[in-house]
C-alpha cells in the first residue's frame, strides 16, 4: 500500500508541473524504474545504500524548499498503510 501512495503523490506532482500525455508518465517512471542488477548481497546493499542516500537527499532538499517537515507524528502512514492526520 505505501507504494502506491508514493506511487500517487509522484503523479500528482508531475500533474501539478505540467505533465500531461500518458506517455510522458511512461518515460518519467521507465526512468525511475531502471536497474543495476545486482547479482550479490554486497551488489545489492551497495545499491540500496546509494538509493537510500538519494532518496534522503531529496527529502532533505524538499523540506528545506517547502520550509517544514514533510512527515511528522501528525502526518503519516500507519503500519497497514494508511495515512493518519492529526490536527
Amino acid at each position: 500500500m505505501r507504494g502506491i501512495a508514493i506511487r500517487q503523490n509522484l503523479t500528482d506532482e508531475w500533474k501539478e508541473r505540467g505533465i500531461k500525455e500518458h506517455r510522458d508518465y511512461a518515460i518519467l517512471t521507465a526512468e525511475i524504474s531502471k536497474e543495476e542488477k545486482p547479482e550479490t548481497f554486497t551488489e545489492n546493499k551497495k545499491v540500496a545504500q546509494r538509493g537510500g542516500k538519494v532518496a534522503g537527499n531529496a527529502l532533505k532538499e524538499t523540506e528545506k524548499e517547502l520550509g517544514r517537515d514533510v512527515s511528522s507524528d501528525k502526518n503519516f502512514l500507519d503500519n497497514e498503510g494508511q495515512l493518519k492526520i492529526d490536527e
